[in-house]
């Protein structure tokens, strides 16, 4: 009897724990998590941007790390999250690869100083395909040059190829602006 009265209490016991913690776990499922790949930053060649003349560039991220994960998508009771300090990483390796790829020297020995950020990602669903846009800002460190790039692409319902595409047009957009070009630019001391 007192084997019988020990199961009734366990089971009571897993039911109301299963109903306390339902909410709990719909919250924590209907959660996700989405983190930039390095295979993104794996952009195709393009043509010459420099006609011959030299630059330099130093890429910094200035995305601030302790602003944390951010809601960048909502579909129904699920919330998509991601890391915008990862997201700015993951631009400025593909930043870096293209600007070597055209023969600009990148690394921290340059007196052309650019900060870079990516302050926002955002996913739109709708008609057949999904809507990625995402905001670029770049802003030489000694104030001299800003620009905000915002892109937008809509590629299917494939996560990773719209937000690869999205970075690739990103890239292309900045690499092919000629205020980019001459801020990079190098010049003679006076």
């Amino acid at each position: 009897m007192q084997g019988a009265r020990v199961h009734a209490v366990r089971t009571v016991a897993r039911v109301l724990a299963g109903v306390g913690l339902a909410p709990v776990l719909v919250l924590v499922a209907c959660s996700h998590h989405y983190v930039p790949t390095a295979k993104m930053a794996e952009l195709k060649v393009g043509e010459s941007l420099l006609d011959g003349e030299a630059a330099s560039v130093s890429l910094e991220n200035a995305q601030s790390d302790s602003a944390g994960e951010s809601i960048f998508f909502r579909q129904g009771a699920h919330k998509y999250f991601t890391d915008y300090y990862l997201w700015t990483e993951t631009a400025i390796q593909a930043l870096e690869k293209q600007l070597e790829a055209h023969g600009v020297r990148v690394g921290s020995g340059s007196r052309n100083k650019v900060l870079v950020r990516v302050p926002k990602i955002a996913f739109t669903g709708g008609g057949w395909a999904g809507h990625t846009t995402m905001v670029l800002v770049l802003e030489r460190k000694d104030g001299a040059w800003s620009k905000t790039y915002r892109t937008t692409n809509a590629v299917g319902w494939d996560w990773n190829q719209s937000f690869r595409s999205t970075l690739k047009r990103a890239v292309d957009e900045v690499l092919n602006d000629p205020e980019f070009v001459n801020a990079i630019r190098d010049r003679q001391s006076p």
